[in-house]
């Protein structure tokens, strides 16, 4: 059986393996000037996490995230699943769709801006770079069910509700739970780069902040703040996985 609680110990080897060769860099010259050791990331990063602002600027971030994600849940569940159902709709709205989906969110910051402000141009920005991957993986996960268990289903008279609720969504729950995944993490970065932009409270603007006034220590701590709660946040939605999806192979597997 896996460990259900625990660190895994070869990553954290490879954690510290990277700061030793970081620092011993630093210390051999090797690095540019703007490139600081680990060791003052480090102690930057213990004097971030004693910094109440820290606290309020990540507060703010992570709110902007999980409400942006949360809009993109309910706009691209529903809608990935009528477009997964119904070929006309889907035939129908595919080209408005492909030349949507390519448009970076960074780009449409000036638009934003003009239409709206704070958490409002957070919001526009992080639902429209989050709703693709929950889109495009329920559409996926829908028309890969299999159709055999679909007219099983009907043959014992369950009827259409039923059927969606006993056979279409379990069965298209894993693809739909791996798009929600990727979309927190598109929206925790779109998040980030609109307050680096826009000037949003949150991460991005200390960031800004960090590389206007040369504190590059502080910048690259930030910078690994991020990458720390982008890992917390998907190690909690894996876990969330397990427990809800408990019923797929692959968390029988790891339980």
């Amino acid at each position: 059986m896996r460990r259900r609680i625990g660190i895994d110990p070869l990553g954290l080897a490879g954690v510290a393996t990277v700061v030793i060769v970081w620092q011993v860099l630093a210390l051999l010259d090797l690095l540019p000037t703007s490139f600081p050791s680990a060791v003052a990331v480090i102690a930057a990063l213990f004097g971030l996490i004693t910094s109440g602002s820290f606290w309020s600027d990540t507060a703010a971030t992570l709110i902007s995230t999980m409400l942006g994600a949360l809009i993109s849940i309910v706009i691209g569940v529903p809608f990935g699943f009528m477009l997964g159902k119904f070929v006309v709709l889907r035939e129908c709205l595919s080209p408005i769709m492909e030349f949507l989906r390519p448009i970076n969110p960074v780009i449409l910051v000036p638009l934003a801006l003009l239409i709206f402000t704070g958490l409002q141009m957070k919001l526009f920005l992080i639902v429209y770079g989050g709703v693709w991957p929950i889109l495009i993986a329920t559409i996926y996960a829908v028309r890969s069910i299999d159709p055999v268990a679909v007219e099983t289903a009907r043959s014992f008279s369950l009827g259409r509700v039923n059927t969606v609720w006993r056979i279409t969504m379990p069965m298209a729950a894993p693809g739909i739970s791996t798009g929600v995944r990727i979309s927190i993490t598109i929206a925790l970065l779109v998040s980030i780069v609109a307050e680096l932009i826009a000037g949003a409270s949150g991460i991005g603007q200390e960031l800004l902040a960090a590389q206007i006034s040369g504190a590059y220590a502080t910048l690259y701590a930030l910078v690994v703040s991020v990458g720390i709660i982008g890992l917390l946040l998907n190690s909690g939605l894996v876990r969330a996985e397990k427990i809800i999806l408990f019923w797929t192979p692959a968390n029988r597997v790891n339980a």
